[in-house]
């Protein structure tokens, strides 16, 4: 680190870790940070570089054995004389903030513009700090975290995309079931798998029959090959209410919508 510099910045607080951490959750922390600090995720902010280039810095230096030793025998009195000065700042504050409500608006006014006045200095600070990292360190750092952002972007779309064509695919198998129900009042005797084959094939080829075993009323899901012929079956839903004793349920849509889909097939 150079011998002077323009104020204390704390590298154990800019990545938000203890003095006594290890250097692997220091990498961690380091990496989490520069997720949000790149400058291209805060494209409003002109000391971005610079303080991104500190962070860089910060990393480096911690995680460096003897780097690091320099850097806490030097960091622990500027940490004592950074403390004090903010302990007494403190005090100041609440000496202040002990005067009469008359004065208070004029205190708060000023309070203000000490605190602008500080984020300028911050902001200067950032601006000015000398590192010792090469340029080509930064470079290459910056252009790895924003390899690392484009790659979560990309993966959040593909997520996206694979989810909508989850719900589609599922929104079609919907269109090709019907559920059943056994008329209780008229039968007390459920159907079997075969016999359900049966009854239904001649609306179409079904690909599977779901048996609800938990059913009292003899419940089951025909699965068709088409949409158009769960439409079949429904449009003939007396039919198997009369004869069979069915109840037939479409859970997906009024049958004049269903029709309109088919007509796309």
């Amino acid at each position: 680190m150079s011998a002077q510099q323009p104020d204390f910045i704390d590298y154990y607080l800019l990545l938000g870790v203890s003095c006594d951490e290890s250097i692997d959750k220091i990498k961690k922390a380091y990496r989490k940070v520069a997720l949000k600090k790149h400058p291209d995720k805060n494209p409003d902010n002109p000391n971005a570089a610079h303080e991104f280039a500190i962070l860089v810095e910060a990393k480096e230096i911690l995680t460096n054995k003897v780097k690091r030793m320099k850097y806490d025998n030097d960091y622990k009195e500027r940490k004592m004389k950074y403390e004090h000065r903010l302990e007494k700042k403190k005090k100041d504050e609440q000496r202040r903030s002990q005067m009469n409500k008359i004065r208070q608006q004029g205190i708060n006014d000023l309070l203000q513009r000490e605190k602008r006045a500080k984020e300028q200095q911050r902001a200067q600070v950032y601006k000015n700090y000398h590192y010792d990292i090469t340029k080509q360190q930064i470079r290459e750092e910056m252009e790895r975290v924003r390899q690392e952002l484009q790659q979560k972007q990309e993966q959040k779309l593909n997520d996206k995309i694979k989810e909508v064509k989850r719900i589609q695919k599922e929104e079609k198998l919907k269109k090709r079931c019907l559920t059943i129900k056994l008329d209780k009042s008229q039968c007390d005797k459920p159907y079997s798998r075969q016999e359900l084959q049966s009854i239904f094939k001649i609306y179409g080829k079904i690909d599977d029959i779901h048996m609800k075993k938990d059913s009292k009323y003899g419940g089951a899901q025909i699965v068709f090959s088409k949409s158009k012929y769960a439409l079949k079956a429904l449009d003939d839903e007396q039919t198997l209410r009369d004869q069979f004793y069915l109840i037939v349920i479409n859970n997906y849509h009024h049958r004049k919508t269903q029709k309109t889909m088919d007509d796309k097939w």
